[in-house]
């Protein structure tokens, strides 16, 4: 098995305690040194282990991310279309 996978961070992910009710059900588990871990249900993906030390910068990214990229756009394409 690999640091990943194991016996011990299957059982804090299947602990009800770890996740938040909700529409967005986020996973927090200190003990848990993963940064991403499988949502509830695998199939539908990862999420952030929000007790993670490098959570809040992924999300601090993201962020920034989504609020910068479409000004980038707009400064790009004017600047293209008025060339």
């Amino acid at each position: 098995m690999t640091a990943n996978h194991s016996p011990q961070l299957d059982a804090l992910w299947r602990d009800p305690a770890h996740w938040s009710d909700g529409l967005f059900g986020c996973y927090c588990a200190k003990a848990d040194p993963r940064l991403w871990v499988p949502k509830r249900n695998p199939a539908l993906g990862w999420t952030l282990n929000m007790a993670h030390p490098r959570a809040g910068w992924w999300m601090i990214g993201t962020v920034l991310f989504a609020a910068l990229f479409p000004v980038a756009l707009i400064l790009t394409v004017g600047a293209i279309s008025h060339a």
